[in-house]
């Protein structure tokens, strides 16, 4: 049996969460009782055992330049608005997310520690993301934020810093659950016994654990080098080096969903996934439980992670998508070339990503001769019918700019010869070498 090997980027969720930690953790927290903002301008200084490091070059030496200009395009974005953000000097910033969706939202928070305004802006695609839910729970603790185009949406001026610490907040992320980890990711700095409380139907949820689990790492490892330096005062000895990005940030198992896809069409095809592992961060981590119902199955070995076709199993097929929203055009196409209907639920917020993937997917289907339509708007419940599927020789597809519709439409082509995407090139968000291994390995 052909076996190729794919080299999946690393989890894009991860870093940028692992950069707003450490970026705040170099951050100054501004001194609300100050009048004059001006005493507090300039650029971070922190004590080391090597002797006066400055906020930049210690965040350098986790997230160094070389390693993140391979990375997924949202995570040198990432790393281009904290060096920007510990670089700061002026009275006002300006700092452009592209369409990193992730970024701007973790960064609207942030923004909120600095009494300068900070600009926040973005593309087209990044300005019809709703924001809503989290700025006004940030004005309610004192936050100054503008919307300078469309109420709710970006772009923003932010201005700090908080003037009134809650015991408690509530925040609505029926939308998206990035405003709470938006959240979580601040009130760690500023004000670790503040407690979070969601509000509405919950959406993504194991993205909030994971930004969590996270800072729960963070202070473990924060106590333990206290207690190892008050347990050294009589003989000192040197701090820890500093954990590096490509040592601490693991494979992206979002990312091997397409993959997933290609071999549950495919027959007699094992892949393997260098160093992908399950640890238990990532939502994503299901995708072994989502596709064996599409006859794929995961074997978990040494130094990777192998996938090879299987019998597909019968019976009625039900889909829960509420914490792998970003598997759902993976899926759907594997489904559609499978010819499989199916009853698919909690994929309602896919309007709110980098494009409107539910509709997007429902134009494919209409354009096949299948429908996604929905049976239970309150439970967020849609049945896909491929019953009267058929496939053309030739299809021209819009990826409305978008990276995951992208790469979920190019499985595509092991059904439709002549296949015609209009963007390939914003793959880079999360997948810059996508296209490489995936038309590299087409034909085994």
């Amino acid at each position: 049996m052909p076996r190729i090997s794919v080299e999946l980027p690393i989890s894009k969720s991860i870093a940028i969460r692992e950069m707003a930690i450490t970026v705040l953790e170099y951050s100054e927290i501004r001194d609300n009782s100050s009048t004059n903002p001006s005493q507090n301008e300039g650029i971070t200084h922190i004590h080391t055992g090597t002797g006066i490091e400055s906020s930049e070059q210690l965040f350098l030496q986790k997230f160094p330049v070389d390693w993140i200009a391979d990375q997924p395009r949202d995570c040198r974005v990432m790393h281009s608005a904290c060096l920007q953000w510990l670089q700061r000097t002026e009275a006002e910033l300006v700092l452009d997310f592209i369409d990193a969706g992730t970024p701007f939202r973790f960064f609207t928070a942030i923004a909120c520690l600095s009494p300068f305004p900070t600009r926040l802006s973005g593309n087209s695609s990044l300005v019809q993301r709703p924001i809503a839910p989290l700025v006004e729970v940030l004005r309610t603790c004192g936050a100054k934020i503008s919307y300078l185009d469309t109420e709710g949406f970006p772009p923003l001026i932010v201005q700090g810093p908080l003037s009134q610490i809650p015991d408690t907040l509530t925040i609505d992320s029926s939308l998206s659950s990035q405003f709470a980890s938006a959240l979580a990711l601040l009130f760690h700095r500023i004000s670790p016994s503040t407690e979070l409380h969601w509000e509405g139907p919950p959406t993504s949820r194991s993205y909030y654990q994971l930004t969590q689990t996270l800072l729960q790492r963070k202070s473990q490892s924060s106590s333990s080098q206290a207690a190892d330096a008050q347990s050294s005062t009589t003989h000192p000895t040197p701090p820890a080096s500093i954990p590096t990005a490509p040592n601490i940030i693991p494979r992206d198992w979002s990312a091997s969903a397409f993959f997933y896809a290609w071999v549950a069409n495919q027959e007699n095809l094992e892949v393997f996934f260098p160093d992908l592992r399950q640890d238990g961060l990532q939502g994503d981590e299901a995708m072994p439980q989502l596709f064996s119902s599409l006859g794929v199955s995961t074997y978990f070995q040494d130094g990777g992670t192998l996938i090879k076709k299987s019998t597909i199993p019968n019976g009625v097929l039900t889909l829960n998508f509420s914490n792998h929203l970003d598997a759902v055009p993976a899926v759907v196409v594997a489904l559609l070339l499978q010819e499989r209907s199916a009853t698919v639920v909690g994929i309602r917020n896919l309007q709110w990503k980098e494009s409107n993937r539910l509709e997007a997917l429902q134009q494919i289907c209409q354009e096949i001769g299948a429908s996604l339509i929905p049976v239970d708007v309150s439970e967020d419940r849609w049945v896909l019918n491929c019953q009267h599927v058929r496939w053309p020789d030739s299809l021209s597809l819009t990826t409305r700019h978008d990276h995951r519709l992208a790469m979920a439409f190019s499985i595509l082509s092991t059904k439709i010869p002549h296949l015609t995407l209009d963007d390939t090139a914003c793959v880079e968000k999360s997948f810059p070498s996508f296209w490489q291994q995936f038309n590299f390995h087409q034909k085994p």
